[in-house]
């Protein structure tokens, strides 16, 4: 498993439910997580992948704002690996999970 390290741009989306934002992404399957950040102010996952393989994996990550309130108790419930926060052009920083992978 990883041949190459791909880059995933992240398209979040609000999710009225927990009141924070998630996008999904599918990876070949296996992928390796290896780090999230902003790339030119834009999300990006990268991953560890075989880029033969054909079977894919949805990977979901959810962005929570400083101070955003939560709504409701459904996204805590799931399990959530923290994986960064970062820091936009503006100063507004965000705390990025994903769901256990």
């Amino acid at each position: 498993m990883g041949d190459s390290i791909y880059k995933y741009p992240l398209k979040f989306k609000e999710n009225e439910v927990h009141g924070g934002m998630e996008a999904t992404v599918d990876v070949p399957s296996p992928a390796k997580f290896v780090d999230v950040q902003l790339q030119r102010d834009q999300p990006v996952a990268w991953f560890e992948v075989d880029p033969s393989e054909n079977i894919f994996v949805k990977r979901t990550f959810i962005l929570w704002g400083t101070g955003w309130p939560r709504h409701g108790d459904n996204m805590w419930k799931r399990q959530l690996n923290y994986r960064k926060t970062v820091q936009n052009a503006f100063g507004l920083v965000f705390h990025i999970y994903s769901e256990y992978f």
